[in-house]
C-alpha cells in the first residue's frame, strides 16, 4: 500500500533528505571572516488578526 501510495503523490524516495543549507551557508560565511552569523527572527507569539469575512470574499 505505501508503494501505491508514494507511486500516485510522488513522493520522494527515505533516503532523499533535505539539505541543511542554513548551516552549510553559515559555516562558509564564518569560514570568510565574516563575524557572527545571522540570527533568524523567531517570535513565541505572532500577533495574527482573524479576518472579518471569509477569504474567498475578500478580493
Amino acid at each position: 500500500m505505501v508503494g501505491e501510495r508514494s507511486d500516485i503523490f510522488g513522493f520522494a524516495p527515505a533516503h532523499d533528505a533535505p539539505v541543511p543549507y542554513l548551516q552549510r551557508v553559515s559555516s562558509y560565511y564564518q569560514a570568510l571572516g565574516y563575524g557572527q552569523p545571522y540570527a533568524w527572527a523567531h517570535y513565541a507569539a505572532v500577533p495574527f488578526q482573524a479576518l472579518a469575512k471569509p477569504l474567498s470574499e475578500c478580493r
